[in-house]
């Protein structure tokens, strides 16, 4: 079991150790920071993998064979805790069976420690056990939609071929010392990319977040559609960027009220749905609808005419004529301005299609 080169492999044993020491503290120190469960299970694959590394060392200052048995024990829970963590991160199930296996491989190591002079086979099953659970984690990352996850799987898939062959190499005088610097490499690089594919997560949890409380800021939450606060940063932009050529409705539900004291409030919320539908089919994507408040709502033109603005306007007064809204009939005000001129006011011509809205209104009640 021990060779000639015990030096170089106590010397390679340190700077494995070093390694995994550094990157266990990374690890905890990225749990510390997010409590999330595929760190903690990462940060402890990499302690297992530091204690392995100091029973080795033991082993070979000690020269005793059984300790290599433990130093297996170690390496095969290392790599089945990497697994377990990968799923966790990638959220993958693993297979049930695999328990049931994991358990035949530890009773096997530790009757081949029992048996000493059958301990170096524990080594063999060991990274036998760390190339196959190595492998099916490096598939899984090269199936991702990222391209540095991608990446990570290929360098664990290496890893895990890697691994395979190391047991039938390591003995051998040409691998030493530059297969054990490709095969710490590997590892190290497997770590690295981890913590760089969870900075990368959090990024884009981060920008998934930011899209999602921009859509709330900006949009209605029973309609859908945009709010108030949308149309005044649209107001600002134009009055900022002194855009003409811009056409406003002021649209009013007229009897909203009667339905929510009729029917209730819920039913009124259905009205409101229904009409919002109406007015995106007939607007589609030629204008931006906000809901103002309660049962108004105001149309914002982009490079329009006071001919298409007018179009709409009547679209909509003549829709309402022949439908309703779960057999509640709807009955619409509508207003209407028109910014020709880079130097209107948009908030005064809002006042004006306001005014325009309340005008058509009491005529409606005539």
């Amino acid at each position: 079991m021990f060779g000639n080169n015990v030096d170089m492999m106590i010397t390679i044993t340190i700077a494995y150790f070093s390694g995994a020491f550094i990157l266990t503290i990374f690890f905890y120190n990225l749990y510390f920071l997010h409590k999330e469960l595929f760190l903690k299970k990462w940060c402890q694959a990499w302690l297992l993998l530091t204690f392995a590394y100091v029973t080795l060392f033991l082993a070979y200052e000690l020269l005793e064979e059984f300790i290599f048995g433990i130093y297996s024990l170690l390496l095969v829970s290392y790599a089945y805790m990497f697994l377990s963590a990968s799923s966790s991160f990638l959220k993958f199930t693993l297979p049930k069976y695999l328990k049931f296996i994991m358990l035949t491989i530890y009773s096997s190591i530790i009757l081949l420690t029992i048996f000493t002079h059958l301990v170096a086979w524990s080594i063999v099953i060991a990274f036998l056990t760390i190339s196959v659970l190595f492998f099916m984690i490096g598939v899984k990352f090269t199936k991702q939609k990222e391209i540095f996850s991608n990446i990570t799987g290929i360098i664990i898939v290496i890893f895990s071929i890697f691994s395979f062959f190391y047991p039938f190499l390591g003995s051998q005088t040409w691998f030493m010392p530059w297969g054990y610097i490709v095969l710490g490499m590997l590892g190290l690089f497997i770590g690295m990319s981890l913590i760089q594919i969870h900075f990368q997560s959090q990024k884009d949890e981060f920008i998934t977040l930011k899209n999602q409380l921009n859509y709330l800021a900006y949009h209605d939450p029973l309609t859908d559609i945009y709010n108030r606060l949308f149309m005044n940063k649209q107001f600002k932009n134009i009055e900022k960027e002194n855009i003409p050529n811009i056409g406003l409705l002021f649209i009013d539900l007229n009897n909203l009220k009667e339905v929510n004291d009729t029917f209730g409030h819920s039913k009124g919320d259905d009205v409101l749905i229904k009409v919002t539908q109406v007015l995106k089919d007939i607007i589609k994507d030629k204008g931006l609808i906000c809901r103002f408040g309660g049962d108004e709502f105001t149309v914002i033109f982009y490079n329009s005419t006071k001919k298409e603005l007018n179009h709409y306007k009547e679209t909509i007064k003549n829709y309402v004529k022949n439908n309703s809204a779960d057999d509640i009939k709807l009955s619409f005000a509508v207003g209407s301005s028109f910014k020709e001129t880079s130097n209107q006011d948009i908030y005064h011509l809002l006042d004006i299609a306001e005014k325009d809205m309340y005008s058509n209104k009491t005529k409606q009640k005539e």
